[in-house]
């Protein structure tokens, strides 16, 4: 066997013991941790009918602004790292949302599917969005997106 063909086995080694160990390091955790490429993530407007905001380990895009009083109904996309469509609703899989700071500036409402994000006071409040699967959470957006709450 010569000197190359001894470091290239080596390194193949090498590459397949560590993604091994990667993998199962992941696998018997018992705690809340998040995968961020795990699914990706595309928000809609649903009283619109057009996508607003995408999440993919960050933020594109922008939620629109909600009325004190008014509520902004926001459907999801998820895909996960199979680019294979997340189905949402009353089965397995339920989309929510979660409000980063509780300033009383925002309230959420999970309907399966959609959520609804109920404006209670004028500012600016930090949303994150979940994933849950069987009623525990699988996902979660890794940064909050900002939406404002304004007097109407």
């Amino acid at each position: 066997m010569t000197k190359r063909t001894t470091r290239r086995r080596f390194g193949l080694g090498l590459v397949a013991t560590s993604a091994i160990l990667g993998v199962g390091g992941c696998l018997g955790r018992d705690d809340d941790h998040d995968h961020d490429g795990a699914y990706t993530l595309v928000l809609f407007d649903r009283n619109a009918d057009e996508s607003v905001a995408d999440y993919h380990g960050h933020w594109h895009g922008a939620l629109p602004s909600v009325a004190v009083g008014e509520h902004l109904s926001v459907g999801a996309d998820f895909e996960d790292d199979d680019g294979d469509e997340v189905k949402l609703g009353e089965d397995a899989y339920q989309f929510d949302a979660r409000v980063a700071d509780d300033t009383g500036i925002l309230e959420t409402e999970s309907h399966g599917d959609h959520v609804h994000l109920h404006g209670a006071s004028p500012g600016t409040a930090a949303v994150t969005f979940q994933l849950h699967h069987d009623g525990d959470l699988e996902w979660e957006t890794g940064e909050p997106i900002e939406l404002d709450v304004v007097d109407e």
